[in-house]
């Protein structure tokens, strides 16, 4: 699942970097941090798994993402970033449903000031 999380939002955050070369490849040029909690897991060996349909009892989802600027930034559900919905995005396989999801956690991220590395 991280290696998801971290393709999407790279990927809205590459885009929308565009035309800006330099911009782009600054961004790539560092590892992004952001993670899902509330799903149930199971561990196998030294891997993790996460279920993306069955939630910790009692346990809200929540993404949290370090920004450009080193800011966290959590996202929980609202009308534009439904977490739920992004699950079942991933268990469908709905690439447009989980760029929709990014570009807004984006937008919520460029209202922050870390969206993008800032210009040199």
């Amino acid at each position: 699942m991280r290696r998801y999380l971290n393709w999407y939002w790279r990927h809205v955050q590459v885009k929308r970097a565009a035309p800006n070369l330099h911009l782009a490849l600054e961004t790539l040029a560092r590892s992004p941090a952001i993670e899902l909690a509330g799903m149930s897991l199971r561990v196998s060996g030294h891997r993790f798994f996460a279920n993306v349909t069955k939630r910790l009892p009692g346990e809200d989802l929540s993404l949290a993402l370090v920004l450009e600027d080193e800011r966290l930034m959590r996202v929980g559900d609202s009308i534009v970033t439904n977490l739920s919905e992004l699950l079942n995005a991933f268990r469908m396989g709905d690439h447009g449903a989980v760029t929709q999801f990014f570009n807004a956690v984006f937008d919520e991220a460029k209202n922050w000031g870390g969206a993008l590395p800032r210009p040199k």
